[in-house]
């Protein structure tokens, strides 16, 4: 009775083992496809870092152009209120919702909008693939916060 048991408990290892072939095989086409999945993101970040690098030059390229855009901007309007009221006429388009200057004479109000301002311009809301738009938006967002720290300073 126990070689039956044995040949039994056998020979349910070897039907087992014919089984355990295509085990192999579907566990080698796992790590095949494994495999493949790891190449093809190794691509995918080696081609978006080419792509960032491209988008640098083109950031510092851009930058000198708008820059000066943004400095007449802000020369021309000098204080946050002026700035925060004409921001819609230099800003991608974002969801600014442009205010007048009798909208911001409470220093409260200006603070609202300066924060409201900051989110739509932010550098990291743009869409990633246009590039001037975020070094615009980068730009808008260095004059308001300096704009920024002058008014808390003098009120």
């Amino acid at each position: 009775m126990g070689g039956d048991l044995m040949g039994g408990g056998m020979g349910g290892g070897m039907g087992g083992g014919g089984g355990g072939g295509d085990r192999a095989f579907f566990a080698q086409r796992r790590e095949q496809e494994k495999q493949a999945a790891i190449d093809a993101k190794v691509e995918q970040l080696r081609v978006q870092k080419e792509a960032e690098e491209s988008n640098r030059e083109l950031e510092r390229d851009l930058e000198k152009t708008v820059k000066a855009r943004v400095q007449a901007w802000q020369r021309e309007k000098k204080n946050l209120r002026a700035l925060l009221a004409s921001l819609h006429e230099i800003a991608p388009p974002c969801s600014w919702k442009p205010h007048s200057l009798a909208e911001l004479l409470d220093p409260s109000a200006v603070k609202k909008a300066y924060r409201k301002a900051l989110l739509a311009v932010h550098p990291d809301k743009q869409d990633p693939g246009d590039v001037e738009k975020k070094v615009l938006a980068q730009l808008i967002f260095d004059a308001l916060r300096d704009a920024w720290n002058l008014f808390e300073k003098t009120g």
